[in-house]
């Protein structure tokens, strides 16, 4: 069975012309700068993209990861009787309470980590167009092949930043943000579509609400660091693994820790998924850590 085959089951037409444009984009940077291993377009789109592709459709079929949702919205409606507005960006219209992530009933914001060429952040911002998504690169040279890729595909809900997670990117963005929002006089609709307008264009992403999402960004025991130092940004956190992978954190997890005064332990699951397209014979894991401020 051939790949547009495969694909016609999980992924709109519309959707594949993107996917393979970008992976085109790929290939032909790479000539130039270091983007992927992979020696063709065909190879990188099998085993790369489309890895991309079924972990999303697994984690959107994930019953775990629907449950955290509805959690999501009620931190909205308590939000909302506390303040008598939203405090945060996920958009309330968009809310319901029979949440169908196919039918883009919530509007989530993704941190790529160590996005690379762009994996899985540009791939799942095709598959999941509500969403908001920002690609965190400490690389210039990709930075600029990411910027490419938005600017000639014109993905509105993307941003790029040129930065490293582990240098307090999150306490660096937030007070952006606040003064970014300090400025506005409508801070709740300072999300800009124009492409060109780079400091403007992501205002309402805010760190609190972040789902982040690391593929082959670093070991389990430096991303379970990570984790533990910014709890009280994040909501959960995505990471590609393998079985093995996915059993260190399991073990890091039972460690638990301390943090403001309050212990916790992070809660591990795992999505096993399988790529259709690749020649790979074992499946894959997804694994969720779940913030104990969650």
């Amino acid at each position: 069975m051939d790949t547009v085959t495969i694909l016609n089951s999980h992924v709109p037409r519309e959707t594949q012309d993107q996917l393979w444009a970008y992976s085109s984009m790929v290939v032909e940077w790479n000539q130039r700068i270091n983007l992927t291993g992979a020696k063709n377009l065909e190879l990188f789109f099998n085993e790369q993209v489309s890895d991309c592709v079924f972990a999303f459709k697994a984690l959107s079929e994930s019953k775990f990861f629907l449950n955290l949702l509805n959690k999501f919205e009620l931190n909205l409606s308590q939000n909302m009787s506390q303040n008598g507005r939203i405090e945060n960006n996920l958009n309330q219209t968009n809310v319901n309470k029979n949440k169908d992530r196919q039918n883009d009933k919530i509007c989530l914001n993704w941190l790529d980590i160590g996005s690379g060429c762009g994996l899985p952040g540009i791939v799942w911002s095709f598959l999941q167009a509500n969403d908001r998504f920002m690609l965190l690169e400490s690389l210039q040279k990709r930075v600029v092949f990411l910027e490419h890729v938005v600017l000639n595909l014109k993905i509105n809900n993307i941003s790029i930043e040129n930065d490293r997670f582990e240098t307090n990117f999150f306490e660096k963005y937030s007070k952006k943000h606040q003064l970014n929002s300090a400025k506005s006089s409508h801070p709740s609709d300072s999300f800009d579509h124009d492409l060109d307008n780079k400091s403007n264009r992501f205002n309402a992403w805010q760190p609190q609400n972040t789902i982040c999402v690391s593929r082959g960004t670093a070991k389990p025991d430096k991303i379970f660091s990570w984790a533990q130092k910014t709890a009280l940004f994040w909501k959960l956190w995505v990471v590609f693994s393998s079985k093995n992978t996915h059993q260190e954190f399991v073990e890091l997890s039972k460690r638990g820790f301390s943090l403001s005064a309050r212990e916790g332990f992070v809660e591990v699951e795992g999505i096993e998924y399988q790529n259709d397209l690749s020649q790979k014979t074992q499946g894959s894991v997804l694994t969720l850590l779940v913030s104990p401020y969650f």
